[in-house]
């Protein structure tokens, strides 16, 4: 994306609402519920270490909040469009004992079907990143 573009879409926030599910943010010692259908994401975010990209999953993204509703539907397909390009694209071919890393924040992720699909194992490990020096 050009520098001209970046800077045009900095400050755009994301409608991904509303989603009938319930998400976890982590405040010391517990959890605490977030309706989804409240939470109003900035389109680009700035990770724990100081990493800039897009914060954007076009399937939950309904309309751009500063935008009209044509201007964010364009503006989601044009961003799903280069999201999509070959080149930022990363398959992982499993073999047993496999361990992948990953900022889910920064990256759109799915997995292919395989066999035994069934018999995975699969954790998720989430970090809070607020206190890193």
């Amino acid at each position: 994306l050009s520098a001209e573009f970046k800077a045009k879409i900095d400050s755009y926030h994301l409608d991904v609402g509303p989603v009938q599910q319930m998400t976890s943010y982590y405040y010391g010692d517990g959890y605490e519920p977030v309706r989804l259908d409240d939470w109003k994401p900035s389109l680009v975010h700035v990770n724990g270490f100081g990493v800039k990209g897009l914060f954007f999953s076009w399937f939950q993204t309904h309309f751009i909040q500063e935008l009209s509703q044509e201007e964010g539907r364009n503006l989601i397909e044009e961003l799903r469009q280069h999201c999509e390009q070959e080149k930022y694209m990363y398959d992982h071919h499993w073999e047993d004992g496999d361990v992948v890393i990953s900022d889910q924040w920064q990256s759109i992720h799915r997995r292919w079907a395989f066999e035994h699909m069934d018999k995975r194992i699969l954790h998720r490990v989430a970090m809070d990143y607020s206190n890193i020096t």
